[in-house]
């Protein structure tokens, strides 16, 4: 078992090495500024500022006008394959999909009615 006093000196200990990790850190962090600082050439100016942010607002507006360019897209898809569907379904004729070894994998109205597709077990 541990002492009180080793305690005591391992919490310090703790403490001492937190302490120097965080005056470690806040040093490197200054570097990174001031190594990021003369990469831009000093400190940013306030017609520099605006024109990020007004770089940042016609990036959104082009973001937001994709959007909603795919969301029109997606929702012309989903009416084509409704239309398919419903194309496919209801044709007169009968329909099969079948995969690469002919084993049926669909079959609209028409074809499950000729056959027993559609009455399991008959």
């Amino acid at each position: 078992m541990h002492s009180g006093k080793e305690r005591r000196q391992k919490k310090a200990a703790s403490s001492a090495s937190a302490a120097q990790l965080r005056r470690r850190a806040e040093a490197r962090l200054q570097e990174r500024q001031r190594a990021q600082r003369s990469e831009a050439g000093g400190i940013k100016s306030a017609a520099d500022t605006q024109r990020l942010v007004h770089e940042l607002e016609v990036h959104q507006t082009e973001l937001e006008m994709q959007n909603d360019e795919l969301s029109q897209g997606t929702a012309r898809a989903e009416s084509s394959a409704d239309k398919f569907s419903d194309l496919y379904d209801f044709a007169p004729a009968g329909y099969l999909t079948l995969d690469r070894k002919g084993t049926i994998r669909q079959a609209n109205l028409s074809a499950a009615t000729c056959s027993a597709l559609s009455a399991p077990g008959s």
